[in-house]
């Protein structure tokens, strides 16, 4: 993870500066410094090493006094000629004074560094979002093994409109952002009331199915490190074990699809191989908590603002099965339940979550799969619950991460 020093003394440029460094992979926010003068910078470099110097040219030299129009260059060459300061490797002046860009431009690119103009109307974040990207891709694989856990939270959806939808409603100040050369769009959020943030990254597939859902996890893992991979969406139940609006945690789930076609006494029939992947014992143990929770559970379930089912909302923790097709067909899913008698439920993604996470090189995320149950996989299935049942998945993951995974501490 890059380690970042920014000198800036303009406030308001400072906080915009420190929020895109929030959005930018790789980059370790948790320990992103400050300084608001170039003998605050000297201190902090004397101290610590960083990969990336943001330098303000126009600056003070020390806190309450007026800003030098070059003082940054005094404070690069300073540390480049003194003795006992960690030098970074990667350099990006920004200045927003007209003339100090046009004097200092030609020094920066004689020492192939990087110098950016800030206006409101400049492309100033692309330009230093590329930058730092560029930075982080040919610096972190000399590092794959001291590679940390860089997002706390990555929560995927199947599908853009209902399950994303919902996720983005969770009041978690959601910003936008892609990337060059990735074609998916990107959601960054950070928890409130925290001491140190709680970066959230949400995502959705570009199609529904396994392998869309694969690709997409293992290109999240890669670009944010995720600790939790979470998926929330809407799944549909078996009849008789959960009702319509319910909400399933998957412990396991498997591909029911996984097995081998045979003859048998002349007539085709369908052998199961399934491979269960099981739920993290430990973060089982804090679903079972909200499980328990009557109160904090019928507080969701009251506060979607049309009619829900009738039925109060339950969280159960059991079997979720995946497979490429979707299901309007009681036999079928009657069929999937000899794979493991206690199903809950059948859709299309949760085991390629798990699987991505199982696979992931270290540190690897925790898989957690919370749907909500839209339908019963029969010949009356319809859509009259989805938005209900997005709602309470979305609902249950805020619950999960910011009171179980991420308390508040008292």
């Amino acid at each position: 993870m890059l380690k970042v020093l920014v000198v800036e003394d303009d406030a308001e440029k400072l906080r915009r500066v420190v929020s895109l460094l929030r959005e930018v992979p790789g980059v370790d926010f948790e320990n992103v410094a400050e300084a608001r003068s170039s003998h605050q910078a000297r201190q902090l470099l004397l101290a610590r090493g960083f990969d990336v110097l943001i330098l303000d040219i126009h600056l003070p030299r020390h806190l309450h006094e007026e800003a030098r129009p070059t003082e940054g260059l005094q404070l690069l060459e300073d540390i480049r000629e003194g003795e006992g300061y960690n030098i970074p490797a990667h350099v990006i002046g920004l200045t927003g004074i007209p003339s100090v860009f046009a004097d200092v431009s030609p020094l920066f690119a004689a020492d192939l560094f990087a110098i950016v103009f800030y206006e409101a109307s400049s492309p100033w974040r692309d330009m230093l979002r590329r930058k730092l990207e560029y930075i982080v891709r040919t610096t972190l694989p000399a590092r794959s093994s001291q590679l940390d856990y860089g997002h706390e939270v990555a929560i995927v959806t199947a599908l853009r409109k209902v399950e994303l939808e919902a996720v983005l409603r969770l009041p978690w100040g959601w910003s936008e952002s892609r990337y060059e050369g990735d074609p998916l769009c990107y959601w960054h959020g950070v928890l409130p009331n925290r001491e140190s943030p709680i970066r959230i990254v949400a995502a959705a597939a570009p199609a529904m199915g396994m392998p869309a859902t694969s690709v997409m996890c293992c290109r999240i893992i890669d670009l944010f490190r995720p600790h939790f991979l979470i998926m929330a969406g809407i799944t549909a139940g078996i009849s008789g074990r959960v009702d319509l609006g319910d909400v399933i945690c998957a412990d396991p789930t498997w591909d029911w699809g996984s097995g081998k076609y045979v003859v048998q006494d002349g007539q085709p029939n369908f052998l199961p191989a399934p491979y269960q992947i099981p739920l993290e014992p430990n973060l089982r143990s804090k679903v079972e908590r909200l499980e328990r929770d009557d109160r904090t559970l019928a507080g969701i379930r009251a506060g979607w603002p049309d009619a829900p089912p009738g039925t109060p909302l339950k969280l159960h923790i059991g079997p979720l099965a995946s497979g490429a097709a979707v299901l309007a067909d009681e036999t079928m899913a009657n069929g999937i339940q000899k794979h493991n008698r206690h199903l809950l439920g059948v859709e299309m993604e949760t085991y390629a979550v798990y699987y991505a996470a199982f696979q992931a090189t270290c540190p690897r995320p925790l898989p957690i799969s919370v749907k909500g149950v839209c339908d019963f996989a029969d010949p009356d299935k319809n859509d009259r619950y989805q938005s209900y049942a997005a709602y309470v998945s979305a609902q249950v993951v805020a619950n999960l991460v910011e009171s179980l995974l991420f308390p508040v501490p008292h």
